[in-house]
């Protein structure tokens, strides 16, 4: 079997790497305006400082894992990815080209989500990662980051990897749609009285 390194475009990994390196940053600022936000306005639950402060201090520990196991999981997507046949669908090099791969690359991640999700509640093996997650005493947006560790991994290791696949698309286009998905996060877990009635728990 070939080295895997050998069969990876090492610029390909420098890019990725370095995206989702202003990714991690970007998360934490958004997730401290977010925080900020949330302090400022009436709750919907009452909250609870202990549970909170644990919520904290997890998000903290899941953020700092999941950046440094990136570089990792990066390498299997794009061993997976190169295998596969990555960019099976492009799009033009224009502004027009860039919305289109933004909207499909958003439907196709949202839609990988929601299947994820639906199997986290059907099977017994998932779901005992993810009940975790449901086992929160305290709502607000950190809990967004309250997942078995195992979860993000497997989402980049094996999920995301499929839109890279089936599409070719700009670092700029996956920033945005992390942007979006992520912002959906903090929103649907946020402690606020106008919070979407449907979560993503």
């Amino acid at each position: 079997m070939r080295d895997t390194l050998s069969t990876i475009d090492l610029a390909q990994w420098y890019t990725g790497a370095s995206t989702y390196f202003f990714a991690s940053l970007m998360t934490l600022v958004a997730l401290l305006i977010m925080v900020a936000i949330e302090m400022g306005v009436p709750h919907a639950r009452a909250p609870s400082s202990e549970n909170a402060w644990f919520n904290v201090r997890y998000a903290v520990v899941m953020m700092a894992l999941v950046a440094a196991l990136r570089p990792l999981a990066l390498v299997v997507a794009l061993a997976v990815t190169h295998a596969l046949g990555a960019g099976w669908i492009t799009f033009a090099p224009s502004i027009t080209g860039w919305c289109c791969a933004f909207l499909a690359v958003l439907v196709m991640t949202d839609l990988l989500e929601y299947l994820f999700h639906r199997a986290q509640h059907t099977f017994p093996v998932l779901w005992r990662m993810h009940e975790f997650h449901h086992s929160a005493e305290h709502f607000d947006v950190t809990l967004a980051y309250r997942a078995f560790w195992v979860e993000p991994l497997l989402k980049m290791t094996f999920l995301y990897p499929l839109v890279g696949i089936v599409f070719k698309a700009s670092a700029s286009v996956a920033l945005a749609v992390g942007f979006v998905s992520l912002a959906f996060q903090y929103v649907a877990h946020m402690n606020l009285r106008f919070s979407p009635g449907v979560s993503r728990c």
